[in-house]
């Protein structure tokens, strides 16, 4: 929680698996 043009997306793959990409870093996260 810093700064406030940090945006984060949560989405979810075709497999069920939690999807989390921010922007301005390019990485995506799976949980």
């Amino acid at each position: 929680m810093c700064g406030g043009e940090h945006v984060t997306n949560l989405t979810f793959s075709p497999k069920g698996e939690m999807v989390i990409t921010e922007s301005g870093a390019g990485d995506i996260y799976r949980y």
